[in-house]
């Protein structure tokens, strides 16, 4: 199977409702489409804890990435 060049992006926090919610995702997301599509999973994000990537790590599927990502407004603006 070719795999388009894509994947699918969550933005994350370390707030423990945000992380359950996200936990339910993956769950759903592993058994309606991941199993036929293996795209990779990338979580964005603007600092978590190491115990916030741990709980996530559990969830996700083998394929993901964490990516620090920064969202302040530029000089000129």
């Amino acid at each position: 199977m070719i795999i388009p060049n894509s994947c699918i992006f969550y933005l994350v926090n370390d707030q423990e409702i945000h992380v359950k919610r996200l936990e339910d995702s993956l769950k759903c997301l592993k058994d309606n489409f991941l199993r036929q599509y293996p795209y990779p999973v990338v979580f964005g994000h603007e600092g978590i804890s190491t115990a916030t990537k741990d709980k996530i790590r559990k969830s996700a599927p083998e394929n993901h990435y964490f990516h620090k990502v920064d969202f302040s407004l530029p000089d000129y603006s």
